[in-house]
């Protein structure tokens, strides 16, 4: 009984953070009961209210559990203070969470890795670079940091608390084990890497 409680709950909480109608602007919308807005790539909800003297404005952002909480004296536009607020802080906030994560574990030879890349199926490019002593990958749907495991062995990482809710190409990568090929010329780069746990098994070949 106590697991059908939490799956109710945990159901109801989905639906209610979802919004129900979008306006023509594409930027703002209603849910139950939640005005909504998209803004940055991620969707704040939040409610605001007036009586005589006094306004109130709640907002949230359920991906990056932020909440802020805004009381006047006297009477506001609470709709656009929430518009305003959301559009300063949330990009403000996101840039100080990024500058705290640890950092992902470094190779000893990023040379042997880095250059550009071209997969052999849908000549999809991208660039392995070094960055703030982190190896990431580089594409045209995301860029991603490469987690050092052993050599020529890595994994994909990203905080998902920091990504937009919107960009769902970075749930299939995350956590995908990267492998490069041993270097087999006098350039000592790789010669390619592959990454068999998506559907394709997609793999690069060093350009």
């Amino acid at each position: 009984m106590l697991a059908l409680r939490l799956h109710l709950l945990e159901t109801l909480a989905t639906e209610l953070a979802l919004p129900l109608f979008v306006n023509g602007d594409q930027e703002t919308g209603f849910g139950t009961p939640w005005e909504v807005q998209f803004t940055s790539n991620y969707t704040v909800l939040f409610k605001g209210g007036n009586v005589d003297g006094y306004s109130a404005l709640f907002s949230y952002v359920p991906h990056l559990q932020l909440g802020i909480n805004v009381l006047f004296s006297g009477g506001v536009d609470e709709f656009s203070i929430g518009l305003e607020l959301n559009n300063l802080l949330i990009p403000a906030f996101v840039g100080a969470l990024k500058e705290i994560q640890p950092l992902f574990p470094y190779p000893p030879d990023p040379q042997v890795y880095q250059g550009g890349y071209t997969e052999v199926t849908t000549n999809t490019t991208a660039q392995i670079v070094t960055y703030n002593n982190q190896i990431a990958i580089v594409t045209p749907f995301g860029n991603y940091y490469l987690a050092y495991w052993e050599p020529l062995r890595f994994q994909v990482q990203y905080d998902p608390s920091l990504a937009p809710c919107q960009i769902t190409q970075l749930s299939a990568f995350r956590g995908q084990w990267v492998y490069f090929d041993p270097p087999t010329d006098v350039s000592g780069t790789s010669p390619g890497f592959a990454i068999p746990g998506l559907l394709n098994g997609y793999y690069w070949k060093h350009n």
